[in-house]
């Protein structure tokens, strides 16, 4: 009995999921249009108008007549000036809006690259854990060989039963939701799981280097945008006070039949210009002054708010780090007893309780690990570092970049 037993060896995770793709190219598949559709959208519009006010407000034509002659002898030709501030408010609001196009760009493509990771990391979840699952299934049917074998007791046979039924179950329900997720893959030309085995993922003590050297240098891309939205309120603000004096007068030409004997004695021109003195505009400018005033006061408090909320991602990091710190010592100390039992051996009991307790370590390993990757990677597309150029694969342990395509 002993001798079978010491042939178990406790490695779950032993068999490998074959796979033909690969982590760079799901990342470098190329972005679709639907994808870009609201930056496309946004950039044409923006190409195609240039919010350039005319330098005449109007134009007015008018003839007038002598008494109740049908003749014309009077003609007038006015045009209504604009306000040279508004010209300016509204070019600066154009280029305002430009400036912002590229941010767009990049938080659009940060969104894409988010959602990829995210699969990718439950790729690694699905696939290691199913690897668990085999790996622990292995040793049961090992076991249960052995005890029917030499006759052990029934309640030893029962209890292999047990497991067995319930890993199995496991299986069916991970099998599905691999299932689910190549529908998914499938969308970046990927008709099979990623390959994890000889993948090097980014180790635990790099990613928490990598979120420590982000603390406190920027800004998220969620505030990123608040601020730019502030931006544009304050730009439309100074162009409707420059609308508010929008006819600052008007030149106008004149020709006159009856005025005068020379053509010269009969052309003449007026010029007029508009005195703001009432600003009957003020009361709207006033009140859109009032809620850009509580649109600054918000921003500071979100601003206040995310800072909050980056601490403790951070810190929520550091708190798995050191839950997935204790499992590897907790493992390393469980891989020397394991030798132990190999030389000295066991029942069965003892057997299926340390099998069990190995399920339990590599299982909630992963899990804290997977949890890591997954904060982590939405730690950096806060920041808008996914779509940071040059393109890089920030799940590899290794330098790795990659090139992103459009269609």
């Amino acid at each position: 009995m002993r001798f079978y037993f010491s042939l178990i060896i406790f490695c779950i995770g032993a068999l490998t999921v074959r796979a033909q793709s690969t982590v760079s190219q799901v990342l470098s598949y190329p972005v679709s249009e639907t994808e870009m559709m609201e930056v496309m959208a946004y950039e044409e519009f923006l190409d195609n108008h240039k919010f350039n006010s005319p330098w005449l407000r109007e134009m007015d034509f008018r003839v007038r007549s002598n008494d109740t002659e049908l003749g014309l002898e009077d003609y007038r030709l006015r045009f209504g000036l604009i306000n040279p501030l508004e010209i300016m408010a509204n070019r600066d609001y154009r280029k305002l809006l430009q400036s912002q196009q590229t941010f767009q760009r990049k938080r659009t493509i940060n969104d894409v690259l988010l959602r990829r990771y995210e699969i990718l990391l439950e790729s690694y979840f699905l696939s290691k854990s199913d690897q668990h699952l085999r790996g622990y299934l292995a040793i049961l049917e090992q076991v249960q060989d052995i005890v029917m074998t030499e006759g052990q007791d029934l309640s030893d046979l029962i209890d292999i039963q047990y497991e067995l039924v319930k890993t199995e179950m496991e299986q069916i329900e991970l099998r599905q939701k691999k299932e689910i997720l190549q529908a998914a893959l499938a969308e970046y030309g990927q008709d099979s799981m990623i390959a994890w085995d000889d993948y090097s993922i980014v180790g635990i003590a790099q990613v928490v280097l990598q979120i420590e050297s982000l603390e406190d240098t920027e800004r998220s891309m969620q505030l990123v945008a608040e601020f730019n939205k502030l931006e544009e309120e304050r730009s439309i603000l100074q162009i409707k006070k420059a609308e508010a004096f929008s006819n600052i007068g008007f030149i106008q030409a004149e020709y006159d039949s009856e005025r005068g004997n020379a053509i010269d004695e009969h052309a003449g021109f007026q010029v007029g210009f508009n005195l703001p003195v009432f600003g009957k505009d003020r009361p709207d400018l006033q009140r859109r002054e009032l809620e850009l005033v509580e649109q600054e006061a918000e921003y500071e408090m979100e601003k206040q708010e995310e800072e909050q909320q980056s601490e403790l991602a951070v810190s929520q990091i550091r708190n798995l780090n050191r839950q997935y710190e204790m499992l590897e010592t907790r493992q390393v100390a469980f891989s020397e007893l394991q030798g132990v039992v190999s030389r000295n051996g066991s029942n069965v009991k003892g057997y299926l309780r340390m099998a069990e307790f190995e399920l339990f370590l590599a299982s909630k390993s992963l899990a804290v690990e997977a949890d890591i990757l997954m904060k982590y990677i939405r730690y950096l597309s806060r920041y808008g570092k996914l779509s940071d150029l040059p393109y890089r694969n920030y799940l590899s342990s290794l330098p790795e970049e990659f090139e992103l395509s459009f269609e």
